[in-house]
């Protein structure tokens, strides 16, 4: 049986992995523009959509059929992980490569975060970026980063990850939600 907390953090996973999935624009600006899904609570919430495709150390690839109009599946990596010392606090992780072949990195964080501090990426130690939240929906908050060659790389080559954001405007009361960089890699190969 699995323990209330544990199911609740599931549940807010795959409800920010269905709306993750569902928003597949061909670019990062269209990613924006779009309008919100419509509303989903976490206990509304079935299993992903999409299948998955493969697995690669803690980085799977989910794809979904084609959007109306197109011919190819829209596929993606992702990650789910809690904070290890409140399994309520979790993200989603979720790659995607665009039509204009921009890599496109996401974070959906669970809701309550402070929004004005945003999200920071730190990859063996080192801070990769700061980055804002976009937008919240019903079941959590969302940043979007067009990754660059450089960081890109830095991820490729990396060996541990941690994302760093904040539930209230002190500076003591950051989150810290480690990410597994193993397979990584090949994930990123096999999306290609």
């Amino acid at each position: 049986m699995i323990p209330t907390s544990h199911a609740h953090a599931a549940a807010v996973l795959a409800g920010i992995l269905i709306l993750a999935l569902g928003l597949a624009p061909t670019s990062p600006k269209q990613a924006l523009a779009q309008t919100e899904p419509a509303a989903t609570t976490a206990a509304e919430t079935s299993p992903p959509q999409g299948a998955v495709r493969g697995q690669h150390g803690e980085w799977q690839i989910v794809c979904r059929p084609p959007p109306p109009g197109s011919k190819t599946e829209v596929c993606a990596m992702s990650q789910g992980a809690t904070d290890i010392r409140d399994e309520n606090l979790g993200v989603q992780i979720y790659f995607q490569k665009f039509a204009t072949g921009e890599f496109v990195f996401r974070v959906f964080t669970s809701l309550g975060v402070y929004l004005p501090r945003g999200i920071e990426l730190r990859v063996d130690d080192e801070r990769l970026w700061t980055i804002a939240f976009i937008r919240c929906l019903p079941v959590g908050c969302m940043t979007q980063h067009v990754l660059s060659e450089a960081e890109t790389k830095k991820l490729l080559s990396g060996k541990t990850g941690i994302l760093i954001f904040f539930r209230t405007p002190e500076k003591g009361g950051g989150v810290g939600v480690p990410i597994d960089l193993s397979g990584f890699a090949e994930a990123y190969a096999a999306l290609n």
